[in-house]
């Protein structure tokens, strides 16, 4: 005769309980004497499952920063006349999350000239309604005129002269050595602040971050990037650079770049030097709006750029 396995019946329980006890659940009858119906036997299916307990597999997470590093290594900036191509420095200037905002991460790229810089671009991800969603951002370092193609379509070509460098108050002469110029950087960066304005229309006090972002010595350009910051999320960068004054003296200089569509004010020792208003935060296609690809500082979703 036929044995076969038939639900007894018994209360069981529904969690927690291992193999070993189920049996004492699961009898031997004949064939010929067990008549159970579809519906139990899916009854038991579903049972043994219950209480095997068995977890469903982890989603798999996605890693952000490969992510970011792919797409901006997509971008190609050059030289708007000459053609010469600028490059992307190999590794990011820095990772940001977002945590008190919309609960994003990003990577911040640098682009430079024979190590000076030329421009800074982020991709990063914010979340709205439940959903991720990305977003890049550039903003040019030089007063060169340069463009950004994407996949063979252009989609950034901000003016030149951009820059507008200005004499630090009061400042005193780069020092002769490298190591003495970048602790000078230093400490003018702590002579500036940086005020944004937040979409409730909350006034907050950006960070400046403990080290430069990026610095550099060229022939005739010494200079650092700093970051102001809410937490990490870079709100605005200045620069500090050495530079030539009207009579040729070495002198040193200070220019912002914003590196957020929220309204920007910033002070040199308690003195207003620079502001900004709140910048477009464009939701349709870049490639359809010509004017905005010539403004200094852009912001956009990357797939109204992709194929």
């Amino acid at each position: 005769m036929t044995n076969s396995l038939c639900l007894g019946g018994y209360r069981t329980p529904t969690e927690g309980m291992e193999w070993s006890k189920i049996k004492r659940y699961l009898l031997p009858v004949s064939s010929q004497g067990c008549s159970m119906r579809i519906s139990q036997m899916v009854a038991a299916i579903l049972l043994a499952g219950s209480l095997l307990d068995v977890a469903p597999l982890p989603a798999q997470e996605v890693d952000w920063h490969q992510r970011f590093a792919e797409q901006a290594a997509k971008y190609e900036l050059s030289h708007r006349e000459s053609g010469a191509t600028f490059e992307m420095l190999e590794k990011p200037i820095l990772h940001y999350t977002t945590p008190t905002r919309m609960g994003g991460d990003g990577s911040v790229f640098l682009w430079t000239d024979q190590l000076a810089p030329v421009a800074i671009g982020t991709c990063f991800t914010y979340v709205y309604q439940g959903r991720t969603n990305r977003k890049n951002a550039f903003n040019v370092l030089t007063n060169q005129p340069i463009k950004a193609v994407y996949e063979k379509q252009t989609v950034w070509m901000p003016p030149e002269n951009a820059i507008g460098f200005k004499a630090i108050p009061n400042a005193p002469p780069p020092a002769e050595n490298p190591r003495s110029r970048e602790t000078q950087m230093r400490g003018l960066s702590r002579q500036f602040s940086l005020e944004v304005t937040n979409r409730d229309g909350r006034v907050e006090q950006c960070r400046l971050m403990s080290k430069p972002l990026y610095s550099y010595e060229t022939e005739d350009r010494t200079g650092s990037l700093f970051s102001f910051a809410v937490g990490t999320d870079p709100e605005a960068v200045l620069m500090i650079e050495q530079s030539a004054d009207s009579s040729g003296k070495p002198q040193w200089h200070y220019a912002w770049a914003r590196f957020s569509f929220y309204p920007l004010t910033a002070k040199h020792r308690g003195i207003e030097v620079w502001r900004k208003e709140g910048s477009e935060n464009l939701r349709g296609s870049l490639l359809l709006r010509t004017d905005y690809q010539q403004e200094r500082y852009i912001t956009f979703r990357p797939e109204y750029i992709e194929n």
